[in-house]
């Protein structure tokens, strides 16, 4: 939620004594409903959901899929971007959804992977608009002695990533 605040500052959702303004207490009080009605607290749908409101839900459920929670590990970033492409147009706005989605870079160049093929790589550029698709350098040998080659994933259709990897053993 740290990120909704900020942007709440960014974009002057705030009057001059610090107070949230109606547009940022709007957003907080819809970022839980769904296109489709199912959300909550009011189970509004449709254009009754300000677009600020959808954007910040969109925003929330990511972070809240991507992060450790007490009761459940994280998501990857690719599940959550897959559910929320999933949602688009029932639950969640189509186009918030595709520009979020266009926006967001779920593994950053210098980012540790582990692919479907249980190989280790690092990223090293993410092409506009595939986000999920980045150009990569497989490692391979052990430590002291380690080889890099190139995968690029927009032209290799079988090999996903995985997971984000914090070490390699």
């Amino acid at each position: 939620m740290l990120i909704i605040k900020e942007i709440f500052l960014a974009a002057g959702y705030r009057d001059a004594n610090g107070q949230l303004k109606s547009k940022s207490m709007q957003a907080t009080l819809q970022h839980h409903e769904k296109l489709d009605g199912t959300g909550y607290p009011l189970r509004i749908s449709g254009e009754e959901i300000n677009t600020v409101s959808q954007i910040v839900g969109i925003t929330d459920v990511y972070d809240a899929m991507t992060s450790d929670k007490p009761y459940r590990r994280a998501t990857t970033p690719h599940e959550a971007i897959e559910y929320l492409m999933a949602g688009s147009g029932r639950l969640f706005d189509s186009n918030v959804v595709s520009v979020f989605t266009k926006k967001i870079n779920p593994y950053p160049p210098g980012s540790l992977v582990k692919l479907s093929t249980g190989d280790i790589a690092v990223v090293d550029e993410v092409i506009k608009g595939l986000p999920l698709r980045p150009k990569l350098r497989l490692i391979k040998g052990t430590e002291g002695n380690y080889s890099y080659e190139p995968l690029d994933l927009t032209k290799n259709h079988k090999i996903i990533i995985e997971s984000l990897v914090y070490n390699i053993d």
